[in-house]
């Protein structure tokens, strides 16, 4: 029976310290700046030019333009009209846009 309680204690303290898998926010990188992706969509009558596209998925984060960590491939990012760029962006996920700020 003690050999279970130990088993037990070193596999909870085992996988309780595994800090290889972490939680980060969800993130793209455009125009050298990173933005944190949220769930405000924005309307298309809001929607300017597109001003790139995620090339590439990365874990962590984002270091690079086109990189995220969220957004599949493909993904388009557009500017959102009346909104300064480097504070805020649009992407398209599933003919949805979601607002991005930094």
């Amino acid at each position: 029976m003690k050999i279970i309680i130990y088993l037990f204690i070193f596999v909870l303290l085992f996988t309780a310290c595994d800090q290889s898998r972490g939680s980060y926010p969800a993130q793209v990188m455009c125009g050298d700046v990173i933005y944190s992706e949220s769930l405000e969509t924005v309307p298309f009558k809001d929607i300017g030019e597109q001003i790139g596209e995620i090339k590439k998925r990365v874990r962590p984060l984002p270091k690079n333009n086109g990189e995220a960590n969220s957004a599949e491939v493909g993904s388009k990012l557009f500017k959102i009209v009346g909104e300064d760029q480097k504070k805020a962006i649009a992407i398209k996920k599933d003919d949805v846009y979601f607002k991005a700020t930094h």
